[in-house]
C-alpha cells in the first residue's frame, strides 16, 4: 500500500483495492516505455557503428558518448522502476523466504521479452488479475522474481500457491495463442479456471518450435525444482525477535534537509546519517549540474565535525566508512533484507531518496561493534584496512569462530539496523549453538537474518548446520 502511495501520488489513506490491482499495469507501462527508448538507442548505436567510416571522428565519439549516457540513465530508470515493483510484490511474498532465495539464484533480466512474448504477457496481465481466490503477480515488473513469468498468491493465507510460465505462439496475422503452464507443490493450490464454451470452433494451439520447446522444458524444470527446494524442511535452529532499525532517524533528517548544507543525525554509537536536498527542480534523468558537484565541499563542510561524534576516544578499533542510500546497491534485491520500497518509512521520504531529490550519506564506525565483541570475550583480528578479519571465543569446550562478519557490520549502514540488534543476533546464535552436539569433526553453523515486517507471520532467523 505504501508503495502504491509513493509511486502513484495517492495518499496512503486514499489507496483502494482497485489501485492495488491496477498498480501492476501502471508500472508495466512505465517499464515498457523505458525499454522502448532503450532499444531504440541501442539500434541507433548499432547503426552508427556500422557506418562509422562515414562520420567525422570527433562527432562520432561525441555522439556515441551521448547515447551511452542516455542508455545509462534508462538502465538506472529501469532499476528504479523494478525496485518499486520489488516493494509491491514483497507484501505477497514475504512469508515465503525460501522461495525468494530460489528466485535470487537466477540472474536478473534487464529487459522484458521482445515482440510476441511481450504481447502475450501484456494481454494476460491486462485481462487476468486473479482467479479462484489467487492474486496474480507479474514477474516482469520486478528484479526479485526470476523463476517463470507469474506467481499466484492465495489471498487467504498470503502464501505463494504456484508459479506459471507463459508461452505465446502466432495462429495467423490477427490472432495469437497463450498457453499458461502452472507448477505447484500442492495440486489443491492450482487455480481452477472457469470453463467457457468457445464462441467459435477452437483450433489446436500451434506447436512450439524446437528451440522454444527445449527452453520451455528447462524453465519448467527450474520451476519444479524451486518449488520442491522451497518446501524442504531444513535441519536448522530458529530464533526470532523484534530487531531495531533507524528508520525514524532517516525520516527526521530527510524532513529537516535543505539546499544550504547537509543536515545530520546520530543514530546509535557508530552511525551518522546526512541528508542534503538538491536545490531547485530537476528531472530524474537529468545529469548532475557541475554547479552541484562544485558546491559539495561547501555543503558538506560540517562532515568532519560530525565524524568525530562517532569516534571512540582512546580506542584502537576506530574505522570510519563512507556510504550512502538510494543508489543501485540500496535498490538491489536481496533475500535477507526488506526491499527499499518496502521499508516502513514515509513514502515521500523513499521517493525523495530514490528519485535523487535528496542525497543521503552515511558515516559508520565499525569500531564500536568490534569493541563490544572484544568486551564479550572474543579475540579479534583486523586486516590492513582496520576491518574485522576474524573473531574467536572459547565457550565451554568449544572454540567459536565468527566468519564473514563484515556482512553483519554492513547491516548497520545499509539496512539501518541498530548495533544492539546486530549484537543480539550474534549472542542468540552463539547461545543456540550450545545445543549442537559435537562429533569428531568441527561443526559449521551458517546464519543470516531474514528481515521481515512485524506484521508478517513466522518472523525468524534461520541457521543451518553443515558438517565440515
Amino acid at each position: 500500500m505504501r508503495v502504491v502511495g509513493a509511486l502513484s501520488g495517492y495518499r496512503f489513506d486514499e489507496a483502494t483495492g482497485e489501485d492495488v490491482i491496477e498498480f501492476q499495469q501502471r508500472l508495466y507501462r512505465i517499464i515498457a516505455d523505458l525499454e522502448a527508448l532503450y532499444r531504440r538507442i541501442k539500434r541507433e548505436e548499432k547503426r552508427l557503428i556500422g557506418a562509422k567510416a562515414r562520420y567525422i571522428p570527433v562527432w562520432f565519439a561525441k555522439r556515441m558518448a551521448q547515447l551511452s549516457a542516455y542508455s545509462k540513465k534508462l538502465r538506472d530508470g529501469l532499476t528504479l522502476a523494478r525496485a518499486v515493483g520489488d516493494g509491491f510484490v514483497w507484501f505477497f511474498y514475504e512469508r515465503d523466504p525460501q522461495l525468494i532465495e530460489e528466485h535470487l539464484k537466477l540472474q536478473p533480466q534487464l529487459l522484458l521479452p521482445p515482440d510476441l512474448g511481450a504481447a502475450g504477457e501484456r494481454i494476460l496481465l491486462e485481462n487476468l488479475r486473479g482467479v479462484d481466490g489467487k492474486f496474480m503477480l507479474y514477474h516482469g515488473i520486478t528484479s526479485l522474481l526470476r523463476i517463470g513469468d507469474f506467481s499466484f498468491v492465495d489471498m487467504t493465507s498470503l502464501r505463494v500457491a504456484c508459479l506459471a510460465e507463459l508461452k505465446t505462439t502466432r495462429i495467423d496475422p490477427q490472432r495469437i495463442n497463450l498457453s499458461l503452464s502452472i507448477i505447484s507443490g500442492d495440486k489443491d493450490q492450482i487455480p481452477k479456471f472457469p470453463v467457457r464454451e468457445p464462441s467459435e470452433p477452437r483450433e489446436p494451439a500451434p506447436p512450439l518450435s524446437a528451440p522454444m520447446q527445449a527452453r520451455f522444458e528447462r524453465q519448467r524444470k527450474v520451476m519444479q525444482d524451486s518449488i520442491v527446494a522451497a518446501k524442504e524442511v531444513r535441519d536448522g535452529l530458529t530464533i526470532s525477535g523484534d530487531l531495531g532499525f533507524h528508520y525514524r532517524e532517516l525520516e527526521d533528517v530527510v524532513r529537516r534537509s535543505h539546499a544550504r548544507t547537509f543536515e545530520y543525525v546520530k543514530a546509535g554509537d557508530g552511525l551518522i546519517i546526512g541528508a542534503w536536498r538538491i536545490p531547485g527542480s530537476r528531472s530524474y534523468g537529468a545529469p548532475s549540474p557541475k554547479r552541484l558537484i562544485k558546491c559539495m565541499p561547501e555543503v558538506a563542510s560540517d562532515m568532519p565535525a560530525w565524524t568525530t561524534k562517532i569516534l571512540d576516544a582512546g580506542s584502537t578499533w576506530n574505522s570510519v566508512a563512507y556510504g550512502g542510500l538510494g543508489g543501485d546497491d540500496s535498490l538491489k534485491a536481496r533475500s535477507t533484507g526488506l526491499p527499499f520500497f518496502a521499508w516502513p518509512v514515509n513514502p515521500q521520504v523513499l521517493a525523495d531518496i530514490a528519485f535523487e531529490r535528496v542525497i543521503i550519506i552515511t558515516l559508520f564506525n565499525a569500531g564500536h561493534l568490534i569493541k563490544r565483541l572484544h568486551a564479550s570475550g572474543y579475540e579479534v583480528e583486523l586486516d590492513e584496512g582496520g576491518q574485522l578479519r576474524r573473531a574467536t571465543k572459547q565457550v565451554d569446550n568449544k572454540l567459536i569462530e565468527l566468519e564473514n562478519y563484515s556482512y553483519f557490520m554492513s547491516l548497520v549502514p545499509w539496512a539501518l539496523m541498530t548495533e544492539d540488534a546486530v549484537m543480539s543476533m550474534i549472542e542468540q546464535t552463539i547461545e543456540a549453538t550450545k545445543s549442537v552436539p559435537l562429533d569428531k569433526h568441527p561443526a559449521k553453523v551458517e546464519f543470516r537474518p531474514v528481515i521481515r515486517r512485524s506484521s508478517a507471520r513466522d518472523d525468524r532467523l534461520t541457521r543451518k548446520r553443515v558438517p565440515g
